[in-house]
C-alpha cells in the first residue's frame, strides 16, 4: 500500500562535510539516509570531478525520505547545512510504498 505526504531530501555537499550534514538530519529526527558519491558534476562554479587523491574536492549527495515532522525539522536546519559551503538542498513530495519504514 503506497503512502503520500512524505518527503525526499536530496543534499549535494562536500565529502568531508557529510559527517557533519548527517549528525543534523539525525538530530532533526530522520530515520535514516543514503549517500552515494558523486562522481562529478556541472554547476555556477562549473564542473567538479571527484577522485583527487587528496579528497578535498569530493562531493556525496545525502538522500533523506521522511514523514512531515521531520521533514520540516530538516528544512528548518537546512540553513546549517548550506552556510558557507558548497552545498545544493533540494526538496520534493514523494510516494513511498512501505511507510513503516520511514
Amino acid at each position: 500500500m503506497s503512502e503520500t505526504g512524505f518527503k525526499r531530501i536530496e543534499i549535494v555537499t562536500e565529502e568531508l562535510r557529510a559527517r557533519q550534514v548527517t549528525d543534523i538530519l539525525d538530530k532533526a529526527g530522520a530515520t535514516g539516509w543514503t549517500m552515494p558519491p558523486v562522481l562529478s558534476g556541472k554547476g555556477h562554479r562549473g564542473v567538479r570531478q571527484g577522485g583527487d587523491p587528496s579528497g578535498i574536492s569530493d562531493t556525496v549527495m545525502i538522500v533523506v525520505i521522511a514523514s512531515a515532522a521531520p521533514a520540516e525539522n530538516i528544512m528548518a536546519k537546512s540553513e546549517a547545512i548550506l552556510s558557507g559551503r558548497t552545498a545544493i538542498f533540494a526538496m520534493s513530495d514523494v510516494t513511498v510504498i512501505r511507510k513503516d519504514r520511514f
